[in-house]
């Protein structure tokens, strides 16, 4: 046996297979239109010998090409499920990206909680030292006020007590 090429086989089947109606025709003008030098080159084929050529042919080559087109379709379905998974594990891939990236977000999120509790902690810590600065600032004023009145009723008092002490005239 010799091995065929199995375009130029596939090519041959369908060029040599019955033609169709529509392709009947077509021949059938071109005979009626054809010059006589065409005439006589189709007569030097009849079309007994194109049939038992074209049944021979088919005859061995025919369940090959069968064979061939039964596994190309075989392998068409088998690449279009094929083509299905690739594109599901696509999309869970896809999907299996965001939910890390959320992951990796969501693991980030401890880490910035503990950083509010202990930023929080400072700030209340600082209110805390601020209110007491604010106290004791407020009972510093008070009692500056005191000594303040304190002292001024003191110089009053002195001054009282040196108006008295002061030399007054004898009455006559």
């Amino acid at each position: 046996l010799f091995r065929i090429n199995i375009v130029v086989l596939y090519r041959l089947y369908l060029v040599v297979r019955a033609p169709t109606e529509t392709e009947g025709k077509k021949i059938k003008n071109k005979m009626s239109s054809s010059t006589g030098s065409d005439l006589q080159a189709l007569d030097v084929i009849s079309g007994e010998t194109v049939d038992c050529l074209t049944e021979g042919f088919m005859r061995v080559v025919g369940p090959e090409l069968d064979h061939i087109r039964t596994n190309i379709d075989e392998l068409i379905k088998n690449q279009e499920s094929m083509l299905a998974s690739i594109q599901e594990n696509r999309r869970e891939m896809e999907e299996t990206a965001l939910t890390s990236d959320i992951s990796a977000v969501l693991s980030q999120v401890p880490v910035y909680r503990g950083k509010l509790v202990a930023l929080s902690k400072s700030m209340q810590l600082i209110a805390k030292r601020g209110k007491k600065l604010q106290r004791r600032a407020d009972r510093l004023k008070e009692l500056r006020c005191l000594r303040d009145d304190e002292r001024k009723r003191e110089y009053e008092r002195r001054m009282d007590h040196e108006r008295r002490l002061e030399a007054r005239p004898a009455p006559k």
